[in-house]
This record gives C-alpha cells, structure tokens and sequence, in this order.
C-alpha cells in the first residue's frame, strides 16, 4: 500500500487518466473529489461491499434481501458521480482515451 500525505487542493494522479484531489478537511474529514473516465468505477468501500454481497461474491453478514438490488446501487452511484463531478470546484479535465 502507498501513503501519500496530501494537503487541501493537492492531488494524485493514477495512471493516466484518473486523478484525486483533496477539496478540503473539516472538523476530521476528508473530503476528495476522483475525476476518472465512465468506464472506470469508483465505489465507496461500504458501498462496494454492499455491491459485493448482493452479487454474492462474499458470505452476507446479514439477509441478501436487506441489501439493495445490484442495478439500483450502480445506477445511484453513477447519478451522483455525474452530478458531483459536474460541481466540483478546480476539479482539472483529463480526457479519456
């Protein structure tokens, strides 16, 4: 694992397309702003492991039916991805290949 130390409005860039940038930390938390191509998906940790137990890749810690469906998280997930990427501040355009 690589540990960065980044300070409010500093980025890292991953590979050649996908950058994150710390917008900034307030009373302990980060808030960060990933610019990364439609065909790249970024998930949440829970939210990916949520997606992960309705795909039932891992054991579910409790019910599958409590969970929601796989196609509803991706498409929650995609519609706040492209709202917020439309409104983050300094966010830098990286064109996709």
């Amino acid at each position: 694992m690589l540990v960065l130390a980044r300070k409010p409005l500093e980025s890292i860039h991953i590979g050649d397309n996908v950058l994150i940038k710390v917008l900034y930390i307030r009373n302990g938390v980060v808030r960060i702003g990933i610019d990364a191509p439609q065909s790249v998906r970024v998930f949440r940790g829970e939210l990916f492991h949520e997606i992960q137990v309705a795909a039932e890749v891992i054991p579910a810690p409790m019910p599958v039916a409590s969970t929601p469906p796989l196609a509803g998280l991706v498409r929650e997930r995609t519609a706040r991805r492209t709202l917020h990427r439309a409104n983050l501040p300094g966010t830098v355009a990286i064109p996709s290949h």
